[in-house]
């Protein structure tokens, strides 16, 4: 099975999204999941942004060597689940590949008790403060945790 996150610049929410996914199917032994992440702004070979690094070293994960990548319609077409922070981000996937409709979901989705004053999407942190990045990463760590265990139990494809 392969997963792709999908938000703006790929250089904050997908990158620690797929990180963090990562480490959990490797602390829960699911070994037979690929994760990748893209961005719907096309930005090519960026780095993480430095809030991110710093809080994804925090969890036990390290977003240092990643460099963003634009979305593209090979991405969607291999991937078999496409994770989205927000609905522009699963209207571009689904607007590049009609067909990944059925596979699109935001990650909110797999949230199993949003916190009140919170949308359907992840908010993205970039130019706020810290604590705007510190409940971004909150959220998605409770939403990329239950995805973990529904892809081990085989409770989404």
């Amino acid at each position: 099975m392969e997963v792709l996150f999908v938000c703006s610049g790929n250089i904050v929410r997908s990158p620690f999204a797929e990180g963090l996914l990562r480490r959990i199917l490797a602390e829960i032994g699911v070994k037979t999941v690929i994760v990748g992440s893209a961005g719907t702004l096309g930005i090519e070979g960026a780095p993480a942004d430095p809030a991110a690094v710093r809080l994804a070293r925090e969890r036990g994960f390290d977003l240092g060597p990643h460099r963003s990548r634009g979305l593209n319609g090979r991405d969607v077409g291999r991937a078999d689940l496409i994770v989205c922070m927000e609905e522009h981000h699963a209207s571009a996937v689904i607007q590049l590949d009609g067909a990944a409709d059925p596979r699109t979901r935001l990650l909110s989705e797999f949230e199993s008790v949003r916190e009140e004053g919170t949308g359907t999407g992840i908010d993205d942190p970039v130019g706020r403060a810290i604590e705007k990045y510190q409940e971004c990463f909150r959220r998605i760590d409770r939403c990329v945790t239950n995805l973990a265990f529904d892809l081990k139990y085989r409770r989404v494809s």
